[in-house]
């Protein structure tokens, strides 16, 4: 079976394995026997999960969860489990079944596409600002434009009025990018003068 699959007592000591099981830690069964599973487990997750299956009940007597464990080269992998509780005549829970696989690779992908849809929401949300934002850019560097027709280029407004035109240029370029990321593109590079970058 390719699943994992154990056996063990409510302290957590394995009374059964099978090949998947030693196969994935790197153990032979008789290394595994009547040793604590809780030693592939994270210290901080110990609690919850001996929670988990002490919570069994005969009405009750299965329990799905993923969970951490260590691997045999030290890094955290995900896996999935379901523990059922095994009784006796009596109704007393004598020991615990539970079946196992590493879904670590799903849970990567899975992040993967949060991340995506992510991304694309975000990127919607900026091509919509950017072409209001571009809207009211073209109205207000319009009307500096038409402004300067009734000045002087040596009237102090003038001035102030490019100014004002250069920083909203600029702003336009941004709304570029932000379009430019919405539709996926790669962004622009281009060598710029720190001195100028600094002055401005």
């Amino acid at each position: 079976m390719p699943a994992m699959i154990c056996r063990f007592l409510k302290d957590g000591t394995l009374t059964f394995v099978n090949k998947e099981y030693c196969r994935y830690f790197n153990k032979r069964s008789e290394e595994l026997i009547m040793q604590n599973f809780f030693q592939f487990i994270p210290e901080g997750d110990q609690e919850k999960i001996r929670n988990h299956y002490l919570s069994l009940r005969k009405e009750n007597p299965m329990v799905t969860y993923e969970r951490q464990a260590i691997a045999p080269d030290k890094r955290l992998r995900w896996q999935l489990w379901t523990d059922r509780a095994l009784f006796n005549d009596r109704g007393e829970v004598t020991e615990y079944q539970s079946i196992g696989r590493d879904i670590t690779d799903q849970k990567r992908l899975e992040k993967e596409l949060l991340r995506s849809q992510k991304l694309e929401s975000v990127g919607m949300l900026a091509g919509g600002i950017a072409h209001d934002f571009n809207n009211l850019i073209t109205a207000v560097l319009n009307n500096i434009y038409l402004s300067k027709k009734y000045l002087d280029p040596g009237h102090k407004a003038f001035e102030r009025l490019e100014t004002a035109e250069k920083a909203l240029k600029k702003a336009g370029a941004l709304t570029l990018q932000l379009l430019t990321f919405s539709r996926g593109g790669a962004p622009v590079k281009r060598i710029m003068s720190l001195a100028g970058v600094i002055k401005d």
